[in-house]
């Protein structure tokens, strides 16, 4: 996308921001199922599909499995059914890398570049198959980058022939998609897009579908440092730094669109910071990088205090997060998906968190932000 392509000017938006969490991340998205299932509710068409997230929101984010969550839905313009349930789903890719004593950085790119792979094969057509569509569905996700360095651009303008070596760029749609990358050496973290940024402090990057998710989700507990081929640029999991994505999201979306309107703001979390029972040394090293990578809520805390009297952004953020029984949880726990699904359904079964997925539903309905608020 050259940098006169700007994503369309829509206002309000909706903004969609998936935290870090390894497994854990499996809570978020059976939080976005239901307010899928919600919208879905509300239409009269029984024949209308649950919609896509890629057609609801206008931006979506992610760090570290959110990350790769947000490429499945945005990029990739998977369902959330599809995502959880389906037969390439990303908990299925999280039992892949996570089935060994030791974790191997070339099974969790194998296990995503089958996912591209297949799901590119299903499609064959543009990945947003509703043309009519204008929504700029965005994707974010967090890596953390030993280099900066600008990419050629071999992968921009033409859709890869391998699907496994498909560009993150996507022209066959007038979209723009990014992933927010931090430093290695700096712990600064920087955006890499799948267009020209058009901003002399930003670098652009150029990279596979499959390389941003390696990135994004390579926990350096887990696994070894994902270098780009096209930059030689060397990132690992991006949740060390910036776990809560929710800050960049919307900063972002004001880069993008002049002095935008917000409809609705959702920010899923992945429950609460778990405590590592590591000691010293190396393990100590690690557990730090582990309570880094969890401690998302702290971020988000800190986020709305600095909103809470912007009055373009006040009564339409919604923060879901699990907040009971997920601390006992490890990163890598995919054997339990089947508790993680029993606390999800619990803590969105309580009245609070009923009402806050109704309001946000209505919101995430509105048309005009002037004349709708978020006040129930």
């Amino acid at each position: 996308m050259s940098t006169s392509q700007q994503p369309p000017e829509i206002q309000p938006l909706r903004l969609l921001a998936l935290d870090g969490g390894g497994m854990k991340g499996l809570t978020s998205l059976l939080t976005l199922r239901q307010l899928m299932l919600q919208l879905k509710r509300d239409v009269t068409d029984p024949d209308e599909p649950i919609p896509r997230p890629c057609d609801v929101f206008d931006l979506i984010g992610g760090t570290s499995t959110g990350g790769l969550i947000a490429i499945m839905l945005g990029r990739l313009g998977m369902t959330v059914t599809s995502t959880v349930f389906g037969k390439k789903k990303a908990f299925g890719i999280g039992r892949t890398m996570f089935s060994g004593s030791m974790y191997e950085t070339k099974d969790l790119q194998t296990a995503i570049k089958t996912l591209v792979a297949e799901r590119l094969k299903q499609e064959r057509v543009p990945f947003r198959a509703d043309t009519d569509n204008t929504s700029a569905a965005n994707t974010i996700t967090a890596a953390r980058e030993d280099q900066a360095v600008h990419a050629s651009s071999s992968l921009s303008g033409e859709a890869a022939q391998d699907p496994e070596d498909a560009p993150l760029n996507d022209v066959r749609a007038d979209l723009s998609r990014f992933v927010c990358a931090t430093r290695n050496k700096t712990f600064n973290y920087e955006l890499i897009r799948n267009y020209t940024s058009g901003k002399p402090d930003q670098v652009d990057y150029d990279c596979t579908i499959w390389e941003a998710g390696s990135a994004t989700a390579a926990a350096p507990m887990f696994f070894g440092p994902v270098t780009f081929q096209q930059s030689k640029a060397k990132f690992s999991d991006g949740g060390t730094t910036i776990n809560c994505p929710l800050p960049e999201v919307v900063n972002e979306a004001r880069r993008l669109w002049n002095s935008p309107q917000f409809a609705c703001i959702v920010s899923l979390g992945t429950g609460w910071p778990a405590n590592p029972k590591v000691k010293s040394g190396l393990l100590g090293s690690l557990g730090q990088t582990f309570k880094v990578l969890t401690d998302a809520q702290k971020k988000y805390e800190g986020w709305v205090r600095g909103n809470r009297d912007d009055l373009n952004i006040k009564d339409r953020y919604f923060r879901f997060n699990v907040e009971q029984g997920t601390d006992q949880l490890k990163l890598d726990e995919w054997e339990e998906t089947e508790e993680m699904t029993a606390l999800t359904d619990s803590y969105l079964g309580q009245d609070k968190q009923m009402n806050e997925v109704e309001r946000c539903v209505k919101l995430l309905r509105t048309t005009d932000a002037a004349n709708e608020s978020a006040q129930s």
